[in-house]
């Protein structure tokens, strides 16, 4: 097997592993509220950008105000995330996350790598909704707050 083989067989074995962490994510949303889920759908809705994610089969509502991405791959780390923000993989993933994200829904970013916990990350706007007792990591990147904290106190919170 050359190295172009093998690094398309790779890129298929991360996509495969970064589509089974989704689906995973969404059935502890989907199960944390009690909702149904689905393995792909539109989750974009009406005049938003087309989107085939496993989502919770169920309307955004006021109980999950999050537009959420998942990223499972290896490479990142906390440290750098509080050490220089701009330069973090983490960071860029949330940024792509918010800009994805419709105006209505706060960006929520949740992440992982393998035999490590899932973490999430979320601003001060979609901070404000859960409740003062989650603990959380927080740095401010150009007067703008963000938070991360583990994907189970999270779910906890809201």
């Amino acid at each position: 097997m050359d190295k172009k083989e093998l690094q398309q067989k790779m890129g298929k074995r991360n996509r495969t592993a970064g589509k089974g962490f989704e689906r995973r994510t969404a059935k502890r949303i989907a199960y944390t509220f009690g909702w149904d889920w689905q393995k792909f759908a539109d989750r974009a809705g009406a005049g938003h950008k087309q989107s085939h994610d496993a989502v919770p089969h169920a309307p955004y509502s006021d109980r999950f105000p999050y537009w959420w991405e998942c990223k499972y791959r290896q490479g990142w780390s906390l440290r750098s995330l509080f050490r220089d923000p701009k330069k973090s993989i983490i960071y860029q993933w949330f940024i792509e996350a918010r800009d994805d994200a419709p105006t209505d829904l706060n960006p929520l970013l949740v992440f992982s790598m393998p035999h490590q916990p899932v973490f999430c990350m979320t601003d001060s706007v979609g901070f404000v909704v859960l409740d003062d007792d989650v603990p959380m990591l927080g740095f401010v990147v150009d007067d703008e707050g963000y938070y991360v904290m583990l994907f189970d106190d999270f779910l906890g919170a809201i």
